[in-house]
């Protein structure tokens, strides 16, 4: 959790939904960009459609804690983003 940066910000999410590398399951995506900087970051944003504010909050807790469990796996410096929707590349 030291080595991690939150994207808090919609400039930061659009710039790695534009730049990124999309990863996608059933219910999850995953955006990784190159970052120049020291410490990783991570963006998470859950859809309204995933249900109520609890249980999106609840998701986002749970792979912000998953994340930081395996944070020292992840060696390279890269911003790690999980959009709320897919977004089709053009």
């Amino acid at each position: 959790m030291k080595n991690t940066r939150t994207l808090k910000y919609n400039k930061e999410f659009e710039k790695a939904l534009k730049k990124g590398k999309y990863y996608t399951g059933k219910k999850l995506a995953i955006v990784i960009t190159q970052n120049n900087k020291k410490i990783k970051e991570i963006g998470l944003a859950i859809s309204v459609k995933r249900g109520k504010a609890y249980l999106r909050n609840k998701a986002k807790r749970l792979i912000r804690e998953n994340y930081y469990k395996q944070e020292e796996s992840i060696k390279n410096r890269n911003n790690n983003n999980i959009p709320n929707k897919k977004r089709s590349r053009s």
